[in-house]
């Protein structure tokens, strides 16, 4: 089960919705060169994100550990709203929304990406070893 982005699709760069086929991080960004860079993972359902405020406070607290600024709610669900529309998931049962703050190359950068996924099975077998 892929829950990865199609490769048509689409992701929110800053500010800018671009095909996720485009390039978006150069190699010389503080997130490829010294591994400065953070995100969190947020599922959302039927466009509504869950936890949005708690996910944001987490990145929060690792942006300020890493001297970045994370994005305010109000930003981040008008940012979340449109990669999901550009992605065609605002109606999705299911999906997962992820957020990325790199460091950059002179100034941190922010990435919004959109996914479907699909249902987790109700029951499942697990085998446990030592």
């Amino acid at each position: 089960m892929n829950c990865g982005p199609a490769s048509n699709s689409f992701i929110l760069r800053d500010t800018e919705i671009v095909p996720l086929s485009e390039p978006a991080v150069c190699l010389n960004d503080a997130a490829i060169a010294q591994g400065h860079g953070l995100f969190e993972t947020v599922k959302a359902y039927r466009g509504r994100p869950y936890a949005l405020p708690d996910h944001l406070a987490r990145m929060s607290r690792g942006a300020d550990a890493l001297g970045f600024k994370a994005p305010a709610l109000d930003e981040a669900a008008a940012s979340i709203r449109r990669v999901l529309e550009a992605n065609g998931l605002e109606d999705s049962p299911t999906c997962r929304i992820r957020l990325t703050l790199t460091g950059g190359v002179e100034s941190p950068s922010l990435f919004y990406e959109a996914s479907a996924c699909p249902f987790h099975p109700e029951r499942a077998k697990v085998i446990t070893g030592p």
